[in-house]
């Protein structure tokens, strides 16, 4: 038996989860930061390394080099939003005042920070259309009664984020489609 290498039986342990390894390290978090990671692992319905795993991966490719300032911008409309919602004492997603000021603020935000054109510009159509099809594959990937839920993870890493967005923002569709088709009034 000395020098031979065991074999394991195919599909035995666990499944790797990088073709070239992976790095076992040990990290301390605190009792909140537990409760919370803990929160989203029965949310999400998944694992806690899994979570810590997709965590780390979106904060690495947030911050990541040449697109630091997408990161940058994100954690400022975060910082800026938060800022709304404690001054009106409401979130965004529930009122339409709150929501509209954070839609005119972001627009001020960017509007500081993006370089001025010398005279108008014509945005391209295929560039128009990024939101409205980000809002399209989001609403497909919002789970339905009675309409199988689509497996994001077979599409790539956009996708899992996008799913787990509108999981967490709800359907804009849904919370908003009476007032959008006329049924009932805006509310001020």
């Amino acid at each position: 038996m000395l020098g031979t290498k065991r074999k394991r039986r195919p599909g035995a342990g666990r499944p790797p989860i990088d073709k070239q390894g992976s790095v076992i390290v040990q990290v301390r978090f605190t009792q909140d930061d537990w409760k919370a990671i803990d929160a989203l692992v029965s949310e999400h319905g998944g694992n806690v390394s899994r979570e810590i795993r997709a965590a780390v991966h979106y904060w690495l490719r947030l911050l990541e080099k040449p697109q630091r300032h997408v990161g940058a911008l994100t954690c400022f409309i975060a910082i800026l939003v938060r800022r709304i919602e404690a001054r009106t004492g409401k979130t965004w997603l529930d009122d339409p005042v709150t929501g509209a000021a954070v839609c005119k603020e972001i627009e001020q935000l960017i509007f500081h920070f993006a370089p001025t054109p010398a005279k108008p510009v014509t945005i391209p159509p295929d560039i128009e259309s990024i939101a409205s099809q980000l809002i399209l594959l989001a609403e497909n990937l919002h789970p339905r009664p009675g309409v199988p839920e689509m497996r994001p993870e077979l599409f790539g890493d956009e996708w899992v984020v996008l799913a787990r967005i509108i999981k967490d923002l709800g359907s804009g569709w849904d919370r908003n489609k009476d007032v959008w088709l006329g049924r009932k009034e805006k509310s001020s």
